[in-house]
């Protein structure tokens, strides 16, 4: 096992304060994402159809630490589901990414070689990105998928 690579946060170095991330929204508005920075806990509060998207267990707020949107192919499932509604994503290879942390967004890459190897995040130039300690959240969409901040 080898780990990510983490670093310490520091609040509010960053100008990203919205993330919005668009996901089916010809199906329903419902799935939208809204990503709010909160410098006061270096965290990202996260929207789901325009409501706070609760954690029921702890009654709070999901607020990770760091958000990692990765976009990958999408397909259908063919598993005989009614109107073969079932999606599966590609989740080895490698794709675009965007990292979001300390307030900051970081553009560049998720590369996985085969199904027991740790995913890597890399920057533009091929680095390795160092994560946030603390929660982090991982959203995939579909290839082409709308993601402003």
């Amino acid at each position: 096992y080898v780990s990510w690579k983490f670093v310490d946060g520091k609040p509010g170095s960053g100008t990203v304060n919205k993330i919005n991330v668009t996901f089916w929204e010809s199906q329903n508005q419902n799935y939208g994402v809204e990503w709010v920075y909160d410098s006061g806990c270096n965290c990202y509060k996260r929207f789901n159809g325009g409501k706070e998207h609760m954690d029921l267990n702890v009654n709070r707020q999901i607020a990770p630490s760091v958000v990692i949107v990765r976009f990958q192919k999408e397909s259908r499932a063919n598993d005989g589901y009614e109107n073969n509604a079932h999606l599966i994503y590609g989740n080895k290879g490698t794709g675009r990414a965007i990292v979001f942390q300390n307030g900051q967004a970081i553009e560049g890459t998720w590369s996985k070689t085969n199904r027991l190897a740790r995913e890597k995040f890399l920057d533009k130039n091929g680095k390795e990105i160092e994560l946030v300690k603390g929660q982090i959240w991982l959203e995939t969409v579909p290839d082409g998928s709308p993601v402003t901040y």
